[in-house]
């Protein structure tokens, strides 16, 4: 049976693989790691990331989603207004 980093972070006496790795890799492997992770990031945890960054702290508008959010509320009050009549 094979124990995994979570399991063998425990057994040496960390809470968490993150703390093993933290106190035992310098910053620089940390940041390959990181970058690794990043780049293989399938869950979309990350894209959200940059997209709340890019709209907090670059300004950053997502014009595809105006544009669909525009469009949404001119057929709701096209639908409103046939639902008047």
């Amino acid at each position: 049976m094979t124990s995994d980093g979570k399991d063998i972070a425990k057994q040496c006496g960390y809470s968490s693989s993150f703390d093993l790795l933290r106190d035992n890799i310098d910053t620089d492997e940390l940041l390959d790691l990181l970058e690794q992770y990043i780049s293989e990031d399938d869950s979309g945890m990350v894209g959200d990331m940059v997209k709340e960054i890019a709209i907090d702290k670059l300004e950053w508008v997502d014009h595809e989603e105006a544009r669909a959010d525009h469009e949404d509320a001119q057929y709701q009050a096209y639908k409103d207004g046939e639902d008047r009549r």
